[in-house]
């Protein structure tokens, strides 16, 4: 693979080369390093710290797009090598998605192949923002009228591995259909559907909901779909320069919703017009689940989420940052993971998971992609405080309490 991906690129910058004619290229590299200060724990913790990757050290990738010179076939890969915090040491670098395309009848159809992520539809709020995922199949992208944009997809969820009696459910079939509806300068409307797999997707999944077989044993459980079935219907206003203003709502478990529904909603909205230099966000996000035997035989509580962040450029270098989180029935896993998504993935309904977090930072920018940034996380663990489990640590670190840590970390995109 190194080898490979060293005579790639050299073969792609060779200047004016045919190699390189109609090719794009954008990447991204990303890490950095934090110390913890745990309550219970006398030793200070090191760990590496990433931006946005789920629970990773580092990640580095690379994009890259081609297009023939008719713009009516083409194709688009990523490479990417990232680290893992189980033990694994550093992945190696691989394919993360890969696909070709061709466009019929002057754009109005485009049928793609491959492994294919195709992020077009994914849902317009701040919070969620992750569509209903792809895999190793076929995808067909129909215009039928200016605005409007379908999608329906037939995957091979999984490992993709070639067994046709399904030995070890490494393979099932997904289906997608997925919709984005433009009303230039008032709306756009996305909407996605995906049926259940008991293989996972790159899309949103449910894999910390579980389904309680003995009430009076908490660890007698039997895992849900690791892909649910799901859809989702997500608005946002174009109407006013520099506002944001999105929702969207969710809906998992569709072919059982009656008993395992699963419903969350998001609305967030934010402006830099507001005040000169100044980004401001706020978010909301409520769920709740349709049966008291998901997760364990205490119940559940609904989810809440808020979220107010702003950001003030004193100069087009340096931006401080304050990030505030408040969550009730949910707990932060993204250990080293800075992005407020990793909030939004550890959703568990349980009321003893509920948490302040404040994040101070600054970064030093080269570009709004590209920047030095130096922070704190101050987490604040709420209710019970006889609860054994932090909500936020190494694996859950043992000790409800306050939690601290400062990090440094360098982000470089082009």
């Amino acid at each position: 693979m190194k080898k490979m991906l060293l005579v790639f690129v050299a073969l792609a910058l060779a200047g004016g080369g045919a190699f390189a004619q109609g090719w794009t290229f954008n990447g991204l590299a990303s890490g950095g390093f934090g110390m913890f200060f745990l309550e219970g724990d006398d030793d200070v913790r090191v760990a590496p710290i990433n931006w946005d990757a789920a629970n990773t050290p580092f990640r580095t990738q690379l994009d890259a797009r081609f297009a023939n010179a008719d713009n009516t076939a083409g194709l688009t890969f990523r490479i990417r090598a990232q680290g893992h915090t189980a033990g694994l040491g550093n992945l190696p670098a691989a394919f993360d998605w890969g696909f070709g395309w061709m466009s019929f009848m002057d754009n109005m159809i485009t049928v793609q192949g491959g492994r294919v992520e195709y992020g077009f539809f994914a849902p317009l709020d701040r919070m969620h923002h992750q569509e209903v995922g792809g895999g190793i199949g076929v995808q067909t992208i129909v215009r039928p009228m200016d605005g409007l944009v379908l999608g329906f997809g037939a995957f091979s969820a999984g490992t993709g591995a070639m067994t046709l009696d399904g030995t070890g459910n490494t393979t099932q079939m997904l289906g997608t259909f997925q919709l984005s509806y433009i009303m230039p300068d008032l709306l756009r409307v996305t909407a996605g559907l995906r049926t259940a797999s008991n293989v996972g997707t790159s899309g949103f999944g449910n894999k910390q909901l579980w389904v309680v077989t003995d009430p009076t044993d908490p660890t007698d459980v039997n895992p849900f779909h690791a892909t649910p079935s799901a859809g989702y219907l997500s608005f946002s206003y174009l109407g006013m320069p520099g506002l944001h203003a999105a929702f969207t709502a969710l809906f998992m478990n569709l072919d059982e919703f009656s008993d395992w529904g699963d419903m969350r909603f998001y609305a967030t909205v934010g402006h830099t017009g507001l005040v000169e230099n100044l980004d401001l966000r706020l978010g909301f996000s409520f769920g709740m689940l349709g049966n008291s035997d998901f997760r364990d035989a205490d119940g559940y509580s609904n989810h809440i989420w808020v979220w107010l962040s702003g950001a003030y450029a004193l100069s087009d270098i340096v931006v401080p940052r304050l990030d505030v989180h408040y969550v009730m029935g949910g707990l932060w896993t993204g250990f080293q993971q800075m992005h407020h998504w990793s909030v939004r993935n550890g959703a568990t309904f349980e009321d003893e998971d509920s948490f302040i977090q404040i994040r101070p930072a600054v970064q030093f920018r080269v570009t709004a992609a590209s920047f030095v940034e130096l922070g704190a996380i101050l987490n604040f663990d709420l209710g019970n405080e006889n609860y054994a489990l932090a909500s936020w640590g190494p694996t859950r670190f043992t000790g409800h309490g306050t939690n601290i840590g400062v990090y440094a970390l360098v982000r470089v995109s082009f």
